[in-house]
């Protein structure tokens, strides 16, 4: 797979991350951003659901930049003819795996660590996703309408299969583009 496309389809993986830390530090952000000094106590809660907010609307426009590069990438690829056997819909079960490695970096840490700790966990989750490549497990892409397949190819070979037009269905499925050697993206 293109390393770009890659480590975009990596990044959806691990970005929502983003609306807990900002729920959690909105205090620092709006003193980073805004120059506005809060103690965490005095902190109002329309401060927090202003950056859960915004980092909100930032994840929704970054998959769907994500989804419109898959687009792109599958234009100027060439297609290939494929013919699915068998399909089994893929879910998010995978990312629970990682949870011993990182949940330690989020929870119990004193207060200097704790920013560190999340910065940490969220470069350990990415790096975990793209040499994985856990795909089919990104919230993401999922909620921006792609969905994941684990499909067996007439040959044998077992791949996953992204799709993100709701009228194609995977069992008949005629093309598509070769991401990596193992995961394609469906066209019609």
């Amino acid at each position: 797979m293109n390393a770009g496309y890659r480590a975009l389809i990596s990044l959806t993986t691990v970005l929502p991350l983003s609306i807990t830390f900002s729920y959690l530090y909105a205090g620092e952000l709006e003193s980073f951003f805004c120059g506005v000094e809060f103690y965490r106590e005095d902190l109002p809660i329309y401060v927090r659901l202003f950056w859960v907010f915004e980092v909100s609307i930032f994840n929704a426009l970054a998959g769907a930049v994500v989804v419109q590069f898959l687009e792109i990438f599958a234009r100027k690829s060439g297609k290939r003819p494929v013919k699915v056997s068998c399909v089994k819909e893929l879910g998010g079960d995978a990312l629970l795996s990682y949870m011993p490695y990182v949940l330690p970096l989020f929870v119990a840490q004193s207060e200097n660590q704790a920013m560190m700790g999340w910065g940490i966990g969220f470069v350990l989750l990415f790096l975990l996703s793209w040499s994985s490549m856990t795909v089919s497990f990104s919230p993401l892409l999922r909620l921006c309408g792609v969905r994941f397949f684990e499909a067996t190819l007439v040959d044998g070979k077992v791949v996953t299969l992204l799709i993100d037009n709701e009228e194609v269905r995977p069992l008949a499925l005629k093309c598509a583009v070769k991401i990596s050697d193992n995961c394609y993206y469906g066209l019609k």
